[in-house]
């Protein structure tokens, strides 16, 4: 399986079935540090983790696009600390690519 993220400036991301993701929001309190907190990751297959996947659907599009909604930043992969973090408000659609 593989996933197409297009974002409104044309960008794509293509996320495999092991491809891990990473969903954030944002969490400000008064008088502390700016900050995202990690609210998911994983993969589809979930190969990389002992539990299941909240994202495996059995439409993917369907998991992908309700973790998306439910967060405000997505990144790829496990290095979080060199990973290019986009906006969820920039995605314009999601959709399923045949291998």
């Amino acid at each position: 399986m593989k996933l197409v993220i297009t974002f409104i400036d044309g960008e794509q991301l293509e996320l495999t079935s092991s491809s891990i993701i990473n969903g954030y929001i944002n969490s400000h309190k008064p008088d502390k540090n700016y900050e995202l907190k990690r609210v998911f990751s994983n993969s589809f297959d979930a190969i990389h983790t002992n539990e299941s996947s909240q994202i495996a659907t059995i439409t993917p599009q369907l998991g992908y696009a309700s973790l998306i909604n439910e967060t405000d930043w997505i990144s790829i992969g496990k290095d979080t600390h060199f990973a290019t973090f986009y906006k969820t408000s920039s995605i314009k659609s999601i959709s399923r690519k045949l291998m």
